[in-house]
């Protein structure tokens, strides 16, 4: 009796169906679900002509609502159709925090390939970070930092961003990726506010990675607002073993960055970061500014300009870029960093009692104002300066008195605690050295 013989299976379709399966699973599993709509999936040919090849970008947008950012319409709009062209696999955009732009790139990116797609929600007006995907997402995963720039800072809205990490793993037909992005807080000006900030975020950050990281394969992409000589880049290269997919391919100052209009950038703050571990031996083969100026324009698409990575399967193109293991420099950016979050702590400390004394003089103030407009209104003076003092001391000397009570006791304290916090695990690493 003879059985007939069954149309093979290409292997890389089969991996493709796992890694479809394991997502599902996964999904189940605990982990965030994502906006992967696996009705779409396709044959692996229609994904991608070149499996073993992989196209990154990092792209911090600009999209805040349009009364915040200049021509956020025009632009939102002609980012969208960049990514329509079908020039990249896997785009992590930061500043996507106004909802018709997440929309409206995120529908206008599926007819580039970029079927898949996921927000990361976070506090009140997101974080902004936002992951899209020409292959099946499996699992996300996000942690907000916890230390984020300063609540009466209302021109410096970094505290209302919810700034954080988001981690996307992606079934590339060559193999799972583990795809982080990322936006820290802003660097404004020379004295540098929020360095322990930073610096304690890219520390959540290197801790967010040893959780997370499953793959053989990572991605790092994003706004680190940090120059490559800056600690916070040397604490994610060589804490984590990163390499600079620009850096390795240019020998250029690469700037991304603080636009003088109609001029260009001044500084490099924006990175493709990578790692290969496995046995897909993925190596890069091109890297580059992207997404700078839009099509027979002067203007740019955003405040920045991207950067985009290539990397392929090919052993031919295979590039050794392992990074040496220096336990003793490691052991020094550790303790550089601990420094940073120890003053860090000291300026919090020394505003929480700025703070507290503060609301003390504003509820001095109070019986004074009552007593100053009650001796005006009694003696025939300045009646409408009486009804002045007599409303600054009745409504808006108590505002201002449990406004500086509140940041002391609860905003600058949480600060603290946090701070206190990355610098155990901060001293806990260093014991590892």
């Amino acid at each position: 009796m003879t059985t007939r013989a069954r149309s093979p299976v290409t292997a890389s379709r089969r991996q493709l169906l796992k890694y479809i399966c394991s997502g599902i699973v996964l999904s189940f599993g605990g982990l965030l679900s994502c906006s992967a709509d696996t009705n779409k999936v396709e044959g692996i040919s229609k994904l991608h002509p070149d499996a073993g090849q992989l196209r990154v970008l990092t792209f911090n947008c600009w999209a805040l609502p349009a009364s915040f950012a200049k021509d956020q319409k025009r632009r939102v709009l002609a980012i969208g159709e960049r990514l329509s062209a079908g020039e990249f696999d896997v785009v992590g955009l930061q500043e996507v925090w106004d909802t018709a732009a997440q929309t409206k790139i995120a529908h206008m990116a599926e007819s580039g390939g970029l079927r898949y797609s996921h927000y990361f929600k976070n506090g009140i007006s997101g974080s902004g970070n936002m992951i899209l995907s020409r292959y099946p997402i499996l699992t996300c995963d996000f942690q907000a930092y916890s230390v984020n720039g300063r609540p009466q800072r209302l021109l410096r809205d970094d505290y209302y961003g919810s700034k954080g990490v988001g981690m996307a793993r992606i079934a590339c037909p060559a193999g799972i990726i583990d795809f982080y992005v990322t936006h820290l807080i802003s660097h404004y000006d020379q004295q540098d506010e929020y360095e322990a900030h930073r610096a304690a975020q890219i520390f959540e950050l290197l801790q967010f990675i040893k959780r997370t990281n499953k793959s053989d394969f990572l991605i790092v992409a994003g706004d680190l607002n940090s120059a490559p000589e800056s600690l916070e880049y040397s604490m994610l290269t060589a804490l984590e073993k990163l390499n600079d997919a620009y850096r390795e391919g240019h020998s250029d100052a690469g700037y991304t960055s603080s636009f003088a209009d109609p001029g260009g950038p001044t500084e490099r703050i924006d990175y493709v970061l990578y790692r290969e571990r496995g046995v897909n031996h993925w190596s890069l083969t091109d890297s580059r500014l992207s997404m700078t100026f839009m099509k027979d324009s002067i203007h740019t698409f955003s405040d920045h300009f991207g950067v985009s990575a290539t990397f392929s399967t090919n052993p031919e193109k295979r590039a050794l870029s392992a990074k040496p293991v220096s336990r003793e420099s490691d052991r020094k950016i550790l303790e550089t960093a601990m420094n940073v979050i120890d003053k860090g702590i000291a300026d919090a400390r020394s505003r929480e009692s700025r703070h507290y004394l503060k609301a003390a003089g504003a509820l001095a103030t109070v019986p004074a104002g009552r007593f100053f407009a009650e001796y005006l209104k009694t003696n025939g003076h300045n009646r409408s300066l009486s009804r002045l003092l007599s409303l600054l001391s009745s409504y808006f000397m108590p505002l201002v008195t449990l406004v500086q009570f509140s940041l002391g006791l609860i905003f600058v304290r949480n600060e603290i605690d946090a701070l206190k916090i990355v610098r155990e695990g901060m001293s806990r690493a260093l014991s590892e050295y």
